[in-house]
């Protein structure tokens, strides 16, 4: 149990080294572990953590945070966990069958932790309770399985006053029962603030109902910056929300998620209102809507979005409502080296089809972030996304030249933001007044000023 305004920290050398103080968290392990025979076994299938027998008496929740705000667990290892205790899940009463690998219920800050191999009825990898507001920061959470929902991350909230951060993790390979492999966040009150899920990869994750990537229910959410690919769900691959009549997404890259029914990449039901703006939905599939589908009175706003067929690969129900007009194309976006379903051996079987991860940043001539390598890489073809996001958003820390237009997808508005190509050599230095990168101050460069001016950012 995290005490009140207090940093726990793991992952340094210890007793017994020649510096103590070293801290390397991959080097120097710090494992807290739920396996209190010490005899778990690993599973072939992560559903079937809750019910294998050496996990029986494994605690239920290996951390317990209840702290201030000055609270922080970072660098360590969570594993083992099993919030299995008999009985319906009462959500007044959570505790002993949620968030096996940690339980929320105060505001501190998790970071740069693995949290994986844990399992519970609701949250398998986290569960945060209703009235708490963690950050959960650059964490890996993986492996982990919910019996119902949330596999990797679940948020139940009647009254949501304060509401968590969800940024710059890692959330893959996640299963839920039911809705939400990998986010599962839901509320019966809404919020007057936003949701923020930002600057994620949330991949191969798994839900047998709704929403394998992240599923929202009553929640005005703001989701920004995010790499949602190879998830898969009866209806919503990639993101499904509900009930929800602020749903914001911007600068999304949604690429490879299966749906058996409906809505590959996006799946909106009972009167939700979502607005996408500078997103890429490219390679989703079902069985209707492989990249969009609408129900139940449901809306969609597309602008300045790359879709693969466009309104040809959705699906809008009968009082439902799409628009896919503004700004918005259908090219091939040139990902750098694209995720796929690996079959394993059996094409014919879909059901034990795993994900290959890949790399989204878009081709470029003027240069291309190159992860493996930690640097700049040219490409003998341009992405037809970079320069193509809304004219009014921020370019943010694109590196020059950036055209004076943020690029679609994950890494539109970010330092790793492909560069503009201008059928020449990029600029050996910055002009003044220069304010796309293209070596010539002329229309262009007074085009894009008279857009921003007198903006505060």
């Amino acid at each position: 149990m995290i005490p009140d305004d207090v940093a726990i920290k793991g992952g340094y050398a210890g007793f017994g080294e020649p510096d103590p103080n070293a801290r390397d968290i991959t080097l120097y392990e710090t494992i807290l572990s739920g396996d209190l025979n010490g005899d778990d076994v690993e599973v072939a299938d992560v559903c079937n953590l809750l019910t294998e027998p050496t996990r029986s008496e494994n605690n239920y929740t290996v951390v317990y945070c209840g702290g201030g705000e000055a609270a922080l667990l970072d660098g360590f290892t969570i594993t083992g966990g099993n919030a299995n205790a008999p009985g319906p899940y009462d959500p007044d009463l959570p505790y002993y069958t949620s968030g096996g690998g940690l339980c929320c219920d105060g505001m501190a800050t998790i970071s740069n932790c693995t949290i994986k191999a844990n399992s519970a009825v609701m949250g398998g990898g986290i569960y945060i309770a209703g009235y708490s507001y963690p950050t959960i920061g650059s964490n890996t959470i993986k492996g982990n399985a919910a019996g119902q929902d949330g596999g990797g991350i679940c948020f139940y909230s009647e009254q949501p006053y304060y509401l968590p951060t969800i940024s710059g993790n890692l959330i893959k390979d996640n299963t839920a029962k039911k809705d939400g492999g990998g986010i599962h966040c839901r509320s019966s009150q809404f919020p007057a603030i936003p949701l923020t899920i930002n600057g994620n990869t949330i991949m191969g994750n798994v839900a047998d109902d709704s929403g394998g990537g992240i599923y929202i229910q009553n929640f005005w959410t703001q989701i920004e910056n995010n790499i949602i690919t190879g998830n898969k769900a009866e209806d919503g691959g990639g993101f499904w929300c509900r009930d929800s009549l602020y749903v914001t997404m911007n600068n999304n890259t949604i690429s490879g998620n299966r749906a058996v029914d409906a809505g590959g990449g996006v799946s909106c039901r009972w009167n939700s209102f979502a607005s996408i703006t500078n997103n890429i939905l490219w390679g989703n599939t079902a069985l209707s809507g492989p990249e969009i589908s609408l129900r139940d009175g449901s809306t969609l706003v597309a602008c300045y979005c790359d879709v693969a067929g466009g309104s040809d690969q959705a699906h809008v129900e009968t009082g439902s409502w799409l628009d896919l007009d503004i700004g918005s194309i259908d090219d091939d976006p040139c990902f750098a080296d694209p995720g796929y379903w690996d079959p394993n051996g059996t094409p014919g079987d879909p059901n034990d089809d795993s994900w290959a991860a890949g790399d989204y940043h878009l081709k470029s001539q003027g240069g291309r972030w190159d992860a493996n390598e930690g640097g700049w890489t040219i490409d003998e073809v341009t992405s037809l996304c970079i320069d193509a996001g809304g004219l009014m958003t921020p370019i943010g820390f694109e590196p020059f030249p950036n055209g004076g237009v943020v690029n679609m997808g994950a890494y539109g508005g970010t330092d790793q933001a492909s560069k503009s190509y201008f059928d020449k050599p990029p600029c050996e230095t910055i002009v003044a007044g220069d304010l796309n990168g293209d070596c010539v101050i002329d229309f262009r460069d007074v085009h894009i000023m008279t857009l921003h001016w007198l903006e505060s950012r």
